[in-house]
């Protein structure tokens, strides 16, 4: 992205990846700021001229996304095949820095959290884990601030949303026939001699 916008990287901030992991990554690139000051969107309008913000925010969207869900690829390819695992450690290390030092003012990140936690906002069911946006504020404390969404990240949610609660009753189930043929073999093993 900051490739795209021709600024370095550390300049962009509050771009956030909404609701799951693995690529079903929602890409809101409607909060993300240019030093700080300028909007993302802005940015864009002054590039493309005519009106045309939207339509370019929504490119960049969807090229951000493409790039996260290639993203692993891209960097064992960089190292040379070898998996990606300092990236990952890299990411580790930057989350457990803005969760326990508290990220700067106005930052936002995108955090995976229990959304019983985090008062269940955007209509995320409990018992969910769900990346939201959050502010650090340094201890482990965090919170999910309530912002207005586009329609493409409103989009986005209500999918991983849907999404995370199909998966999570396939995990019950499984769960469920798991503890029933426990207990199957428990009771035929009992009532052996």
């Amino acid at each position: 992205m900051a490739e795209h916008l021709r600024v370095r990287p550390g300049a962009v901030a509050n771009a956030l990846c909404w609701g799951m992991g693995g690529l079903e990554h929602g890409v809101d690139l409607s909060h993300a700021r240019i030093g700080g000051r300028v909007r993302v969107q802005q940015a864009l309008e002054g590039a493309v001229g005519g009106g045309e913000g939207d339509k370019a925010l929504a490119a960049l969207e969807e090229a951000v996304a493409a790039a996260v869900r290639q993203r692993s690829g891209a960097v064992a390819q960089a190292r040379g095949g070898l998996p990606p695992a300092l990236s990952a450690a890299a990411a580790v290390a930057d989350h457990a820095r803005d969760w326990l030092n508290g990220g700067r003012r106005g930052e936002l990140v995108s955090m995976g959290v229990f959304s019983s936690a985090a008062g269940c906002p955007y209509g995320v069911p409990e018992g969910l884990y769900f990346s939201f946006p959050v502010t650090c504020t340094g201890g482990g404390r965090w919170s999910v601030p309530r912002l207005e969404l586009s329609a493409a990240a409103a989009a986005s949610i209500a999918a991983a949303r849907e999404a995370l609660s199909e998966e999570r009753l396939e995990v019950e189930a499984a769960l469920s026939a798991a503890a029933l043929s426990a207990a199957a073999a428990g009771a035929s093993g009992a009532a052996s001699p």
